[in-house]
């Protein structure tokens, strides 16, 4: 299985992220070059692990359970548009979430849990954010520009509640990957 930890965001907020982000569609005339993330699908991935057998699957799942039941429930807070690794040249479209010392430190724990089973430590800074859409080829710059524009236009501001960590795995189709909870693991309220 194809295997992610994250947070998924309740459909209210889904539906509220599909809405903002109108003006971005809206620049794209020529939707091949870009794959939307689909509303059911909107989330914040803590952490990617790739292929994991099942075996390693229920390790994950068992490590990252008093991880995650350490934690107090919290709020994101969820605000605008962006680009990596900018919109001059944009491959991945979001929608931010702000730094938070709570986020942060359930971040670092569920990375260090699965560092623990033997999963390649995250090379980067955690960006928290939510991915919105996934560019699939170069943009001419008049459209990156243009993207960058409409951007200024997503006024989306919301505080999203955290009430578990999510093990997901993600299956690869042609209409885009789909995603299924493996195992939902609480926080404390």
């Amino acid at each position: 299985m194809r295997l992610f930890v994250a947070i998924n965001l309740p459909a209210d907020d889904r539906r509220a992220i599909a809405e903002a982000i109108s003006p971005l569609r809206a620049v794209m005339m020529a939707p091949a070059d870009v794959s939307w993330v689909q509303e059911p699908s909107l989330h914040l991935t803590m952490k990617f692990l790739g292929e994991v057998n099942g075996d390693r699957a229920d390790a994950l799942v068992a490590a990252l359970a008093p991880v995650a039941g350490a934690h107090r429930a919290f709020e994101l807070e969820v605000d605008g548009a962006g680009a990596f690794p900018h919109w001059r040249a944009p491959r991945v479209m979001w929608v931010g979430v702000a730094h938070s010392p709570k986020l942060e430190l359930l971040y670092h724990e569920v990375e260090g849990a699965c560092v623990a089973l033997g999963h390649e430590l995250e090379g980067r800074p955690f960006s928290p954010h939510v991915t919105v859409a996934r560019v699939r080829k170069p943009l001419a710059a008049s459209i990156a520009r243009a993207l960058g524009n409409a951007a200024r236009a997503v006024t989306y501001h919301s505080s999203v509640p955290v009430r578990s960590v999510d093990v997901m795995s993600s299956t690869l189709a042609a209409g885009g990957s789909r995603y299924d909870v493996v195992s939902v693991l609480p926080l404390k309220e």
